[in-house]
């Protein structure tokens, strides 16, 4: 497919949404309004990494798309036939079209997927805007992470503390019963120290 193509409506796009543009988790139609001098909507295209299954195009379109990833951030996912159907009445002329980004100085990787959603209304018309961004937002059918990384299990060693070093004062306790031991250990702090007395306590059964 050849820049400023149309995209199938087969197929799905993802647009960046910042923390700020979520509502009580959903998308707040202010995200879908096109912004003055821009000819579209900015979206991303997952079907231009066909040969992948949708956790790998998604994978692909963090690391080429030319943003900065916010923690909080989502990708709104959106059919393109649903677009176009579901604007039909409001905006006979929608419809999305590739638009590969460049790799420049800030972004060192070209983005094939970089498309956008033409015939929206522009942000000076706020009011039909708006309209139209709150139709685009009740399509989402699906919100994906800005990133996919996790963080690493904790291994179950760690949830133990850790040994006491050989120069701290170490105590064992066992009870069973009406019965209690208690034993302390003093060990040698170093080679030049002179060893000390172990000394330890036993407990009586306690009267019944």
């Amino acid at each position: 497919m050849t820049a400023a193509a149309e995209i199938p409506d087969s197929d799905n796009v993802v647009r960046y949404v910042g923390q700020m543009g979520l509502r009580n988790g959903k998308v707040d139609g202010s995200q879908f309004v096109r912004r003055p001098g821009e000819d579209g909507l900015s979206v991303n295209w997952l079907e231009c990494f066909a040969q992948l299954g949708k956790s790998a195009q998604l994978a692909e379109i963090r690391r080429v798309i030319h943003r900065q990833l916010g923690r909080n951030a989502v990708f709104a996912e959106l059919n393109v036939g649903d677009i176009r159907q579901y604007l039909h009445d409001e905006l006979p002329g929608v419809c999305v079209v590739q638009k590969p980004s460049r790799a420049n100085d800030r972004f060192p990787h070209d983005d094939p997927s970089h498309s956008e959603i033409m015939g929206l209304p522009p942000a000076d018309a706020p009011d039909r805007a708006l309209i139209i961004g709150d139709l685009l937002a009740k399509r989402v059918k699906a919100l994906h992470p800005p990133s996919l990384r996790k963080e690493p299990p904790i291994p179950p060693s760690s949830h133990r503390c850790r040994p006491p070093h050989p120069a701290t004062r170490t105590a064992k306790y066992a009870i069973t019963g009406h019965s209690a031991a208690f034993a302390i250990t003093h060990r040698r702090r170093s080679s030049r120290m002179p060893r000390r007395r172990r000394h330890s306590v036993a407990l009586l059964p306690s009267f019944r």
